[in-house]
C-alpha cells in the first residue's frame, strides 16, 4: 500500500506526473471514504444573533435548526488514510467540544422562543433604530438599564412626566409601551445590549493597561 502524504497529494493536484497505479486507488479510496463519512458537529450561522457562529456536535440539536429554517453545515474529520490522523482527529474532537461546550446556552437560547425574540429585538434595534454598538458605548451612564426597568414597570396608567415613566432615559418620542409580552422583550434587548457595553468598556480598559 503506498503512502499519501500532502505534499505527494498537491504535487498531483499541480499535474506533476509522479503518482503510480498504487495512488490512484489509493486517492479513489480516500475519496470513497470521505463521502461516505458521517459528520462530526454542525454548524449554522444565525441571522438573529451578530457575528454568531453555533457549533453542536449533537445531531439533535442541528435537526431542530433545521426544523427552524436554519441553514446547517455539516462539519467533518479529515477522512481515513494510510498516515495516521489519530492525534489530530483527536484534537479536532477535543476542540469542537469545547465550543460546543461554551455555546451550550446559545443552543439552549435558539430553543426558546422568549429568547429567539429577545435576540431578535436586539437585532431590529441595530438594524432599524440604528442603536449600534457604537452609539450604545455613547450612553455609558446606565441609560439602557434605565430604559428596561421602565419597561419591565410599565403597567399601562397614564405617564406622569411628559408623556413618558419617571426615570426614562431619552426623549418621550422613544418610549414605545406595548403588550406586557412585548414591554419584557424589549427590556430583555436593552439589557443584553447593557451587558455588551459593559463588556466593550471592561476590554477597553484592560487593554489600555
Amino acid at each position: 500500500m503506498t503512502t499519501i502524504t500532502i505534499e505527494r497529494v498537491t504535487g498531483i493536484s499541480n499535474g506533476e506526473k509522479c503518482y503510480t497505479h498504487d495512488d490512484v486507488v489509493e486517492l479513489a479510496r480516500i475519496a470513497l471514504a470521505s463521502l461516505e463519512a458521517e459528520p462530526v458537529a454542525w454548524s449554522t450561522d444565525s441571522s438573529l444573533i451578530v457575528n454568531s457562529r453555533v457549533i453542536t456536535i449533537y445531531k439533535s440539536v442541528a435537526d431542530s435548526w433545521i426544523e427552524k429554517g436554519m441553514r446547517v453545515v455539516p462539519l467533518y474529520t479529515a477522512p481515513p488514510a494510510p498516515v495516521d490522523l489519530t492525534a489530530e482527529n483527536e484534537e479536532l474532537k477535543r476542540k469542537l467540544y469545547a465550543v460546543s461546550k461554551r455555546n451550550v446556552w446559545l443552543e439552549g437560547a435558539l430553543s426558546s422562543q422568549a429568547a429567539v425574540d429577545v435576540l431578535a429585538e436586539r437585532q431590529r434595534q441595530i438594524l432599524s433604530e440604528g442603536w449600534t454598538p457604537e452609539h450604545d458605548d455613547e450612553h455609558g451612564r446606565g441609560e439602557m438599564a434605565m430604559a428596561a426597568v421602565c419597561y419591565i414597570n410599565e403597567t399601562g396608567t397614564v405617564n406622569r412626566n411628559g408623556g413618558k415613566p419617571w426615570g426614562w432615559p431619552w426623549d418621550a418620542s422613544w418610549w414605545k409601551p406595548n403588550t406586557r409580552r412585548r414591554n419584557l422583550v424589549k427590556a430583555g434587548a436593552l439589557i443584553l445590549a447593557e451587558i455588551e457595553r459593559g463588556d466593550r468598556a471592561f476590554a477597553g480598559r484592560e487593554e489600555g493597561n
